[in-house]
């Protein structure tokens, strides 16, 4: 479970030459032979037994389930909340989009701990619940998470692809798209389930509508990168296909148990405005 030094190196020479230059080198002389050096001799990792910390060029890497993700920066020696009296929330000192949407995972986790009725009153987003006048459930039940393996599972997709995203489409329309497949996953699963299926009490909790959101904005933006998960390696066009075929089987096994309206729908919001968002530069 515990990934290799030679897994951080492999995953840094991916990152450093992928398309969005979330973490491409600032000195574009460098070939890609000096950059393979550079991190050979810079990149430091150190193993707690089920992960791995890495570190390179100043950022922070966290190794788990045969994945590699970024660790949110400390501008500043400590994350800042966005402020809410600023025009905009895209600001160097504030945390990116998909940072928050991971602590608000964390958040809405805890809350889910300690207690388990106001969260169901208040996150838990079903045709009943908009009817009573609770529309804010539309936004968090995204956060709410039940298991720990969910919240696992959504935090790795959350933080493995927004930064490639956001370096894509920017803060603000990644911001933008978070916020659309997050409503778009809660209103799939009320219309199938309340609207569709009658049942206006049903429906379902977490952010994997989110995250699936992000994996088919990474298929819209870059269909032909590799994406690594779980230690798999695929296609960024064939992982979203993945994932809902996976989530078909588990459903048909297990009712109740996955929510594939929910997780469609955060995929149709997240690719479609991929495509429609797709800078210049990244257009064949």
């Amino acid at each position: 479970w515990c990934p290799t030094h030679d897994s951080f190196e492999a995953y840094l020479a991916q990152q450093t030459a992928h398309p969005s230059g979330w973490l491409s080198t600032s000195l574009q002389s460098l070939t890609s032979l000096a950059e393979r050096v550079r991190i050979a001799v810079a990149a430091e990792t150190r193993s707690y037994v089920i992960f791995r910390v890495g570190s390179f060029r100043g950022r922070h890497f966290l190794g788990a389930c045969g994945t590699w993700l970024s660790l949110p920066s400390l501008p500043g020696g400590a994350l800042r909340l966005p402020s809410l009296s600023s025009i905009s929330i895209c600001d160097a000192e504030a945390m990116a989009p998909h940072e928050l949407v991971a602590l608000l995972f964390v958040v809405g986790f805890a809350c889910q701990q300690i207690a388990p009725r106001t969260c169901y009153r208040h996150a838990y987003c079903s045709l009943n619940a908009l009817r009573a006048g609770r529309l804010w459930t539309a936004l968090t039940a995204n956060c709410a998470h039940a298991h720990p393996a969910h919240l696992i599972h959504n935090l790795l997709q959350v933080l493995h692809l927004g930064p490639i995203v956001a370096s894509a489409l920017g803060c603000e329309r990644s911001l933008l798209l978070l916020l659309a497949t997050a409503l778009a996953s809660s209103l799939a699963s009320v219309a199938w389930f309340g609207v569709l299926g009658g049942n206006g009490g049903a429906g379902s909790i977490g952010g994997s509508g989110v995250a699936m959101g992000l994996v088919a904005a990474n298929a819209a933006l870059f269909p032909r990168v590799d994406v690594s998960m779980y230690g798999v390696q695929l296609t960024a066009a064939q992982l979203p296909i993945a994932y809902l075929l996976l989530d078909a089987i588990s459903a048909s096994g297990r009712q109740g148990q996955v929510d594939v309206s929910a997780h469609a729908g955060g995929a149709l919001a997240g690719w479609m405005l991929a495509k429609r968002w797709r800078p210049w530069w990244l257009l064949s």
